[in-house]
């Protein structure tokens, strides 16, 4: 488990350095990490795309910024917290074999 958690939390470290060093200083990195895939969002490119904008291009339009929240579920932050829970459950649990402990 310790060498696993070990290569894991390097992989990500990895990760947010490469992903800082594109956003801020790309000249240090070599071609092949300076490279844009397809699949990458605008922010985390290093030559950013023009975004196309229709409804400015009109200049009518109108914006929703609660994203149907008036038709959100009300429970659901607590639908989330215990799965959350559950997560974390497992996640505690099942690498240390403390079964006898699980509650469900």
């Amino acid at each position: 488990i310790g060498v696993l958690g070990s290569l894991l939390f390097l992989a990500l470290l990895a990760l947010v350095i490469l992903t800082c060093l594109r956003a801020t200083r790309p000249h240090v990195l070599p071609e092949a990490l300076k490279r844009d895939p397809q699949f990458l969002p605008n922010t985390l490119r290093v030559q950013k795309l023009e975004e196309e904008n229709a409804a400015g291009a009109s200049g009518a339009g109108s914006g929703d910024a609660d994203l149907g929240a008036a038709q959100a579920w009300w429970q659901a932050p607590v639908g989330w917290a215990f799965t959350w829970f559950a997560i974390l459950l497992l996640i505690t649990g099942v690498p240390n074999a403390q079964w006898g402990n699980m509650k469900y």
